[in-house]
């Protein structure tokens, strides 16, 4: 009964998510993103109900229209467009919005546990994953999905696809049998969002030199944990790139600190100043990332699991500096 104690405890963790954003499942007219995220949905539908692929159709329902579905990461808009058949497009959505972030500390807990965690450190880091309030409300954090933030329901499946990506990738390295659920893990997540892709596609990059006593077969994993995941994700990636030249650009975004970053000053800034994981509240969650990545620093020689999380943590980190390293 120990033994499934932490389990039990992260599963209460998402029990009170779902009674905490149980009204996500009411019908509302949203005032963000989620409106054409869940047009997709209701689009990719209609789509597989006439038995047509939404990839290969004309998107008209925003702005002038566009090939959407290409140019667009759709995996979850397709994902939650064929459960649409049976419950509707719109119960669909605000099901999967509803479900996909209250269910959140269990893919945390179940991807610690992949990556090597004990159960207790598994369900302190599922019990934290609710908590994060960033000074821009788009990360990983309630206020960049739901009514009242940013509706970046495309980025949700995303951060659910990631840990996966990063601890299959990790065990994959180290044994073969773990590629094909990195493999999947990774193209699920470039697929599904294509800046957390970056996230998920750099793993093998920086992992595989972090034991150096087995850096040959590692290498040789690595690759084909990278080529066969560029293979399974080439439906999204391929027609990205060939038709790039006609893709939208945002020009609201296009030359903003969204897109290109806020510099590292503006970053470190914010980090030590509590504001990437607690804004506007006491640094609870900023002095857990402290503590433990000193920890990992102390233990950086005989411990190559330590060593993984503070170098995903450090890019992901650096994902936010943007092309000027020491801009504004």
């Amino acid at each position: 009964m120990l033994a499934a104690l932490p389990q039990l405890l992260a599963a209460a963790v998402a029990v009170v998510n779902l009674v905490a954003v149980r009204a996500t499942r009411l019908p509302v007219a949203y005032l963000d993103d989620a409106d054409m995220h869940e047009q997709m949905v209701r689009f990719a539908r209609q789509s597989f109900a006439a038995g047509r692929d939404p990839l290969t159709r004309w998107f008209p329902y925003l702005n002038e229209g566009s090939p959407q579905f290409l140019h667009y990461q759709s995996l979850g808009a397709m994902i939650t467009g064929a459960i649409a058949l049976v419950t509707g497009g719109d119960v669909a959505f605000r099901w999967s919005l509803y479900l996909l972030w209250a269910l959140w500390p269990l893919a945390i807990y179940a991807s610690a546990r992949i990556f090597g965690l004990g159960r207790w450190a598994s369900l302190a880091a599922a019990a934290v994953s609710p908590l994060l309030m960033s000074r821009t409300g788009v990360g990983y954090e309630v206020n960049g999905y739901l009514w009242i933030g940013y509706g970046l329901w495309a980025q949700l499946w995303g951060m659910l696809f990631l840990p996966f990506a990063w601890a299959c990738t990790w065990r994959a390295l180290a044994d073969r049998r773990w590629t094909l659920p990195a493999v999947a893990a990774i193209a699920a997540t470039v697929c599904a969002h294509f800046e957390t892709g970056y996230l998920a596609l750099v793993a093998p990059v920086l992992l595989v030199w972090l034991v150096p006593s087995d850096l040959r077969r590692r290498l040789v994993r690595a690759v084909v944990v990278l080529l066969l995941a560029f293979a399974a994700a080439a439906w999204a990636i391929v027609p990205l790139v060939v038709y790039r030249r006609w893709a939208a650009i945002n020009e609201a975004l296009a030359h903003g600190p969204l897109v290109n970053g806020y510099g590292a000053r503006v970053v470190l800034g914010w980090l030590f100043g509590g504001e990437v994981f607690d804004n506007g509240r006491i640094a609870v969650v900023t002095i857990l990332v402290a503590v433990g990545t000193v920890a990992a620093l102390w233990r950086w020689r005989r411990d190559p699991l330590g060593r993984a999380l503070v170098v995903l943590g450090v890019f992901s980190l650096m994902l936010c500096w943007g092309r000027t390293t020491w801009g504004p």
